[in-house]
């Protein structure tokens, strides 16, 4: 009897442990003196070795089942029933932490995403726009020399290498007029 009584005091889940003998007058807890079944028998007696009866309400949940006396040939114990009662509202309170933290953990691993991205693209393509305005305030003063020129084939390096022909034919323009 001690062995399981500590066994319930060592888990926190689990609030009652209890064996029963189920019998047609009464079925009394063979642990807990004096306390009664609490639940419909008809409910203990669906359970079988090879089945267990769980029932849940709320944050409790009770599991019904039938040890297999009979392998060992205790023919006596029959009708003994091992009620085990857990207290699940810890476990749920654990879950609801661990969405919590899932929820946080997929928000930094999107704004790191984002942050990653955005500077990929900033040192990309805003970098080389800046480079192409820098070119073009020079050559609206009339400093032709800066040369625009795009290394990629997208759409910058096009701009780019429209720029550089526009710059020439400008420098060629403003050269013959000054002869």
């Amino acid at each position: 009897r001690d062995i399981f009584v500590h066994s319930v005091k060592d888990n926190d889940n689990i609030t009652s442990f209890d064996i029963y003998r189920l019998t047609n007058v009464s079925s009394w807890s063979f642990l807990n003196q004096g306390k009664q079944l609490r639940t419909d028998k008809d409910i203990g007696r669906q359970a079988t070795p090879d089945k267990e009866v769980i029932i849940k309400k709320g944050d409790e949940v009770t599991i019904w089942f039938m040890p297999d006396f009979n392998s060992s040939g205790y023919d006596f114990a029959n009708d003994f029933y091992i009620e085990v009662i857990y207290d699940i509202s810890a476990m749920n309170k654990m879950l609801s932490n661990i969405i919590l933290l899932s929820g946080v953990l997929y928000f930094i691993v999107i704004l790191i995403t984002y942050l990653v991205a955005s500077w990929i693209f900033s040192y990309t393509y805003i970098r080389r726009l800046d480079k192409i305005n820098t070119g073009l305030g020079k050559i609206a003063i009339g400093d032709y020399s800066t040369e625009l020129k795009g290394d990629e084939e997208d759409g910058i390096s096009e701009i780019s290498t429209n720029i550089l022909s526009m710059q020439t034919k400008i420098k060629e323009r403003e050269e013959v007029i000054r002869e």
